[in-house]
């Protein structure tokens, strides 16, 4: 039945591998020179906004204007396509939810699950210092739900009961003037992804709680983003 099978398994794998050759690869290709001609000539017809600059000679840009077309094409006029964003932020840890049984005597008699606050896969957002406090009560709401859940279990062997998923985060979110979630860095340059990285590492360990240190500053790279902003470069 196999030496039957091979052949035919051998056509299929050819024609597939035809089939993204010919078709697929042109189709992805044509997209994205289409996509990038239509950036260019974007940028181009725009009129370019008039930035300052710092003593590095880097573009300084605010929150107000970082994602304006008119500041995007001025940016991309230059040589490093990058500007530096005025202020000081800070970068917080939001934890996930992660099931557990640790300190938990007899976990596995329970019916249902106990949780706690995972910070090894948190997500890592950068805001602005007055909105902190926002993104602290939202920290602080979902804790007291981890605990509430947890407590309700003790004892309870036989309760069937789910820990809720509300985001808190998501809650204000639209009160936040400024919420990135920290993702790995496209840019090119393998120093700038370290340096962001380690950022972000950082932030996951020791920002749960806005600690010391936790304040950044950031660079922005503008990438020909026409459905999306320039990519964060956290520095500490």
């Amino acid at each position: 039945m196999s030496r039957a099978s091979d052949p035919l398994n051998t056509i299929i794998g050819l024609a597939l591998t035809f089939f993204v050759i010919t078709i697929v690869l042109p189709v992805i290709a044509g997209t994205a020179g289409v996509m990038y001609a239509v950036n260019t000539i974007t940028y181009g017809l725009l009129p370019k906004a008039e930035l300052p600059r710092n003593n590095k000679g880097e573009f300084v840009v605010t929150l107000e204007n970082h994602t304006h077309w008119h500041t995007m094409a001025k940016v991309e006029a230059a040589k490093n396509n990058s500007a530096y964003l005025l202020g000081q932020y800070v970068v917080r840890a939001f934890p996930r939810i992660l099931e557990t049984c640790n300190g938990i005597q007899h976990c596995e008699s329970y019916t249902s699950e106990f949780v706690a606050l995972d910070y090894k896969n948190a997500d890592v957002y950068l805001l602005t210092k007055q909105d902190d406090k926002l993104f602290s009560q939202a920290m602080s709401s979902l804790s007291s739900r981890v605990q509430a859940h947890n407590e309700q279990l003790k004892g309870n062997f036989d309760l069937n009961i789910a820990f809720e998923g509300v985001d808190e985060l998501e809650k204000i979110s639209d009160q936040l003037a400024l919420l990135e979630k920290m993702d790995s860095l496209s840019d090119p340059k393998n120093h700038a992804q370290k340096v962001h990285a380690n950022v972000v590492q950082y932030a996951k360990n020791n920002c749960r709680n806005n600690g010391i240190g936790c304040s950044v500053k950031a660079t922005l790279i503008y990438d020909y983003s026409v459905f999306g902003g320039p990519d964060f470069l956290l520095t500490r």
